[in-house]
């Protein structure tokens, strides 16, 4: 697993941290996902995502 730290500087700062996401999958299909400034930059997003039973038909 990578570690990557930001500091107040591109936290606080909307421009920068708006550009910066992460990204942690649980291994199963399911992810959570965001930005480093916490805010909604796609039209669908979700903080945790869970996989199903069976895939989507």
């Amino acid at each position: 697993m990578i570690d990557i730290r930001f500091g107040p500087q591109v936290c606080t700062e909307l421009t920068s941290g708006a550009t910066r996401e992460w990204l942690v999958p649980d291994g199963v299909g399911g992810y959570a996902m965001g930005t480093v400034s916490g805010l909604r930059t796609r039209r669908y997003h979700g903080l945790l995502v869970v996989a199903g039973d069976r895939p989507a038909a």
